[in-house]
């Protein structure tokens, strides 16, 4: 729809259309949202490929008053005709430039106050300990009640690692990435915690935990032990006795290569 109106209006005006851009679902808010088509719309007019353009509305051009200005600067300084297909705003002339700029304006500072919303209502979420939004936690359902099957999985990712399994032997038994294991380990929510922008809040969250308080702990403990950081080999049971089992012969202890033990003193 957008599109035949902009192609009416370039047939109105007499206009040849030579390429048509479209960024389909691509925010033009955001300044580090990469906007292929808009890009290669950008190099086509520094290459000489048109001296027209045509969009629906300023708003389908861009939300950046940065990016309006160089548009701007093109229609007063390089003979650009840009309008719109609303009829809203015409470069061409000094009116439409003000306008495009008073609109890009406010159109940025709503950008700004709905992220504001947003941010402070993720804010009072945490305050009431309510579960945030996005993607589903597994463990739980759309509904933040617990998902039983995968619940008992997540307890037993938690028990294994406080045993000493590995976060790749997690990951290898429940076929998961060992980043993905990570996640689930570090997520103060399975153990009923609100969290805000990644830390805990100190506050309980509403919803049911998974894992109690006390294993959360001891598994973060464990995931913070400077070994697992300085060595390169972590900190599985690899050894299990060495220097613990005693020589039943002498009583010192015993040494191990993995599936034999022996005395260093008399080699029994």
């Amino acid at each position: 729809r957008q599109r035949e109106d902009c192609e009416a209006l370039a047939a109105s005006r007499g206009w040849k259309v030579v390429s048509t851009y479209v960024d389909n679902s691509v925010s033009a808010s955001k300044r580090k949202v990469q906007r292929p088509e808009y890009n290669r719309m950008v190099a086509d007019f520094k290459a000489g490929g048109f001296d027209a353009l045509i969009c629906y509305d300023l708003d389908r051009l861009t939300r950046q008053p940065r990016q309006l200005e160089d548009w701007i600067e093109a229609a007063e300084d390089k003979g650009l005709l840009l309008v719109t297909a609303n009829g809203e705003a015409d470069l061409t002339t000094d009116g439409g430039r003000m306008f495009a700029r008073i609109k890009a304006s406010v159109a940025r500072a709503e950008v700004e106050r709905k992220s504001e919303r947003q941010t402070r209502a993720a804010r009072q979420r945490a305050d009431l300990g309510k579960s945030p939004g996005g993607p589903r936690l597994m463990g739980y359902k759309l509904d933040g009640k617990i998902h039983e099957s995968e619940a008992q999985t997540v307890k037993r990712m938690f028990e294994l690692f406080s045993e000493g399994e590995t976060i790749k032997g997690i990951g290898a038994q429940f076929k998961l990435a060992p980043s993905t294991v990570r996640t689930i380990l570090t997520n103060p929510r399975y153990a009923g915690r609100a969290v805000y922008r990644g830390a805990t809040t100190g506050k309980l969250g509403n919803w049911t935990p998974i894992v109690p308080e006390a294993l959360y702990d001891a598994v973060q403990a464990r995931l913070n032990d400077p070994r697992r950081i300085t060595n390169r080999v972590g900190t599985a049971r690899k050894h299990l006795g060495s220097g613990l089992y005693l020589c039943g012969v002498c009583g010192i202890p015993v040494r191990t290569n993995g599936p034999r033990y022996w005395c260093p003193k008399g080699g029994h």
